[in-house]
C-alpha cells in the first residue's frame, strides 16, 4: 500500500539523480576516442565539467523541492 508507493516514489527520484550524474564519465570516454579531431581533448572536456557541475547543482535544488514538498 502506502509504504510500497513511498518506496517507489524514493526510487524514482534516486534513479533521476543517478542518471544525471553519468554524463560527464560519458562525456570524457567519448572525447577520449575522438582524440584531436575535434580539439583538444583537455580542453573540450571544460565545457563538460562545467555542465556537470551546473547539473550538481540543479539536482540539489531539485533534491531541496522534493524535499520541501514531502514534509
Amino acid at each position: 500500500g502506502s509504504a510500497l508507493k513511498e518506496r517507489a516514489w524514493e526510487v524514482e527520484r534516486a534513479v533521476v539523480l543517478v542518471a544525471s550524474q553519468k554524463t560527464l564519465p560519458v562525456a570524457v570516454g567519448v572525447i577520449s576516442q575522438l582524440g584531436t579531431s575535434i580539439g583538444e581533448p583537455g580542453l573540450v572536456v571544460i565545457p563538460c565539467i562545467m555542465c556537470h557541475l551546473l547539473q550538481i547543482i540543479m539536482d540539489s535544488v531539485l533534491v531541496s523541492q522534493w524535499t520541501k514538498s514531502r514534509a
